[in-house]
């Protein structure tokens, strides 16, 4: 400091002037006050690690990731403590003390979370193979892995692989020792097809198992052994049960007629897999179509022209007209035959929903329609009344002013009651329309306004009058037999 600084100045120019017994006393005086200062940095240096290490005790938590140690179960008094954590996190069996990991119940505990926590049980447990089966029964999730961490011993016991293979066909992967076995491969066949794959090859060719599997996914026919992909008898028989495993059948069959109609009468959208020769063939797609319309897009360019092919398959998948050939969906005459059959105009040629004709001839065949047609003939009140009048429902296209319209709304709900759901806002509370829908559907009370839905004298008329006691407009006050007298006031 400077008053240290001085104070050395002026005790060395006394040295300078002094005998030398005040040389050693101001000696003596500039020691000291080294000495003293020293002390004060040592102690403030020591103050400010102190304190250093008391934030970083309180305030480094805060931002340094947390280290856990692994949980320890102890099984003190039994292992029912170690329950409750084990119920919270299975997992945890992991680090469990070996009192634990050999309590049967305390392992079943974890399993029930996952079947991954099996591998944390004690060895005489995956040994015994009823708490195996009792543990795979137990599994909620992951049941395959109790079976997989399970002891070979287990694996080798085909009444105990019999049992899970039953249960779940792909555990037979982890059963080599009975891939052969046709008792097992059939039961995990059967329960799961694609399981056919971790059969030996010999039990691949095994009609009798290929078969099985086939039933349960068409999809296993593919690893089914080569002999029988080749065998006509056999392949006839899979694909008249699952038209679907022609996909995997040899190519030979995929032009074989009969193999092909036998698939396509399955299982329409077989057509996809068979020879393009076929695909021009008119029993063959008819047989298709019949079975799912959507087969429509897997015929040949020629039978998409074909309307009675197309009106078949649009009246069993309305969407099949979308692959009708174009000069079909512009055909008027065409979209009005398939409109006596109920099928949708989704598909057909835009330009035609601008010809009024059309649509006018197209509304009184299927009142559907109006939901196609521009809005300037959706406000058409004659046009909407013709067509609610036949199709109430249809009230859903009209335009929002005809909506709003009472005679249209009238018309729609005595034809049809949910047309209610449609109406305007304001006309859901009007008495005389929802009294109407009611009639002609007790469901349509559901569209009504709350005012009148809670008002427990109109419900109870539309009741009466459904069960044939009166069928009159509704006037606003109760019928005779349903007055009560006033209630007389006490004098």
């Amino acid at each position: 400091s400077n008053n240290a600084t001085r104070f050395l100045s002026l005790s060395l120019n006394k040295i300078s002037n002094n005998p030398k017994e005040e040389r050693e006393a101001v000696t003596r005086s500039s020691s000291f006050v080294l000495w003293k200062m020293a002390t004060k940095v040592a102690f403030r240096g020591l103050f400010f690690v102190v304190g250093l290490a008391a934030t970083g005790a309180f305030v480094g938590p805060l931002f340094l990731p947390r280290r856990r140690s692994p949980p320890v179960l102890y099984a003190k008094g039994g292992t029912v403590s170690a329950y409750d954590y084990l119920k919270r996190n299975g997992a945890s069996l992991k680090f469990a003390s070996p009192d634990v990991k050999t309590d049967k119940e305390a392992v079943l505990v974890a399993v029930r979370q996952s079947g991954v926590n099996f591998q944390y049980a004690d060895s005489t447990l995956k040994r015994d193979r009823d708490f195996v089966l009792r543990a795979f029964a137990a599994a909620q999730d992951n049941k395959r892995s109790v079976f997989e961490f399970a002891d070979a011993s287990v694996k080798s016991d085909k009444k105990a692989v019999l049992e899970v293979v039953a249960k779940n066909g792909k555990l037979l992967e982890y059963a080599s020792e009975f891939q052969n076995d046709r008792d097992v491969v059939l039961a995990a066949v059967t329960k799961h097809g694609e399981a056919l794959k971790d059969a030996s090859l010999e039990m691949r060719s095994d009609a009798r198992t290929a078969f099985a599997a086939v039933v349960q996914d068409p999809a296993a026919f593919q690893y089914a052994g080569d002999d029988l992909k080749r065998d006509r008898d056999f392949v006839m028989r899979v694909v008249s049960v699952r038209g679907r495993a022609l996909k995997f059948a040899d190519e030979a069959f995929k032009s074989d007629r009969d193999v092909v109609l036998a698939a396509t009468r399955q299982y329409g959208r077989a057509l996809r897999y068979v020879d393009e020769k076929l695909k021009g063939d008119r029993d063959v797609v008819v047989a298709a179509i019949t079975q799912d319309g959507h087969a429509l897009k897997y015929a040949s360019s020629k039978l998409k022209k074909d309307r009675d092919v197309v009106l078949l398959a649009a009246s069993e998948d309305d969407l099949a007209l979308e692959f009708a050939d174009d000069s079909l969906r512009r055909d008027p005459a065409f979209l009005l035959k398939a409109l006596q059959r109920d099928v949708a105009l989704d598909y057909a040629d835009r330009a035609l929903y601008r010809d009024r004709a059309f649509l006018e001839r197209a509304l009184e065949e299927n009142g559907k329609v109006l939901r196609f047609v521009p809005g300037d003939v959706a406000k058409d009140k004659r046009l909407v009344l013709g067509v609610v009048n036949k199709t109430g429902v249809a009230l859903q296209y009209a335009d929002a002013t005809l909506k709003a319209d009472r005679d249209v709304v009238a018309a729609a709900v005595q034809q049809n009651g949910h047309a209610l759901k449609f109406a305007d806002k304001s006309l859901k509370a009007d008495k005389d329309l929802v009294f109407k829908a009611a009639l002609q559907d007790i469901g349509a009370l559901g569209y009504a306004d709350d005012t009148l839905t809670c008002d427990r004298a109109f419900v109870d008329h539309i009741v009466d009058a459904r069960r044939g006691a009166q069928k009159t407009k509704y006037t606003g006050s109760l019928p005779p037999w349903r007055r009560r007298p006033a209630p007389v006031r006490a004098q």
